[in-house]
């Protein structure tokens, strides 16, 4: 009786209260998130897996057609013109397999008119 009696003083029964608030966060707010966070990734793999495998289609199909352009993320697409006359802009501190690089960015202009900037490659960083 007396070990039941030590466990009803104030400091037990605020951490007994601490760790069930805790699991009741984990399980209503932690554990759907990080579900949601699988789904959308599966979802994104999809989308990737069924644009590799669809043969590119002119830009203006892609970017004249209503709705969001999410649909056609990581579509490929062609495109005719030329690139501006300028020189590549760098984007520092990038990541590509764990190297730290610059990508190179360059504008692009279409025969219909579009501007586009296009990543045509990484260059290693010097050291």
């Amino acid at each position: 009786m007396k070990r039941f009696s030590r466990m009803l003083k104030p400091g037990w029964l605020i951490t007994l209260l601490f760790i069930s608030l805790f699991a009741y966060l984990c399980f209503t707010m932690l554990a759907p998130w990080q579900l949601n966070k699988y789904e959308d990734l599966k979802a994104r793999n999809a989308q990737l897996v069924e644009s590799s495998v669809a043969g590119p289609v002119p830009l203006d199909e892609v970017i004249r057609r209503e709705g969001s352009l999410g649909d056609s993320e990581w579509h490929l697409v062609t495109a005719r013109g030329s690139y501006l006359p300028m020189e590549d802009v760098l984007l520092r501190m990038q990541s590509v397999d764990g190297e730290l690089v610059y990508q190179a960015l360059r504008a692009f202009r279409t025969d219909s008119g579009d501007s586009l900037l296009v990543n045509r490659g990484w260059v290693s960083v010097p050291v």
